[in-house]
């Protein structure tokens, strides 16, 4: 995978989660805790991959084209991204870990 693939990996895992979370695991609490869960945790280890890897890259692709009008979306992931992804990504868990210790 390449750090593009990554990066686009990080942003929709949270989306996924809640999907699946919202869709089929509503009545099922310990098993919807768990998943969010894990994916926080998959968050928090690809933000430090992407950190320590130290590529820094700028992406954009078209997204609709209508006529002569275009829009487009783009990724720039520079130094303050990789540290405020690292800083998002384990922020949760050390709180879980915090609020759960006596």
């Amino acid at each position: 995978m390449t750090m593009l693939s990554h990066a686009i990996f990080v942003l929709l895992l949270p989306l996924v989660s809640a999907a699946v979370i919202a869709f089929f695991l509503r009545r099922r609490g310990g098993l919807a805790a768990a998943l969010s869960t894990t994916v926080a945790v998959v968050i928090a280890v690809v933000s430090v991959i992407l950190a320590l890897h130290n590529e820094r890259f700028t992406a954009s692709f078209e997204w609709l084209k209508l006529g002569s009008f275009a829009l487009s979306i783009g990724f720039k992931f520079d130094d303050l991204a990789s540290l405020m992804l690292v800083i998002v990504g384990y922020y949760p868990k050390v709180n879980d870990i915090v609020t759960i210790t006596p």
